[in-house]
């Protein structure tokens, strides 16, 4: 069992030298934390992208649509016409 040792400054260092590793385990804490909010917000602008690019791929998709149908039905237009 780890007892607990007093040094220089009159405080307390419990269970041989903890403080120590649990400054040192704050500090990966901070630096994961800022790693998981980078990680976020590049994730929120993929989000943003994808739904972009569905958008564009809807119309370029329309569009595909119109080019084929619309030839096709004024053809048909103008053979009745006749």
């Amino acid at each position: 069992m780890a007892t607990k040792r007093k040094i220089k400054n009159n405080t307390e260092d419990s269970q041989d030298g903890w403080s120590d590793w649990g400054n040192h385990v704050l500090a990966e804490l901070v630096r994961l934390n800022k790693n998981f909010e980078s990680i976020q917000e590049t994730n929120a602008k993929m989000k943003i992208e994808i739904a972009m690019l569905n958008v564009k791929s809807g119309v370029y998709g329309a569009i595909g649509a119109a080019v084929t149908i619309l030839p096709t039905l004024f053809y048909f237009w103008m053979k009745q016409g006749s």
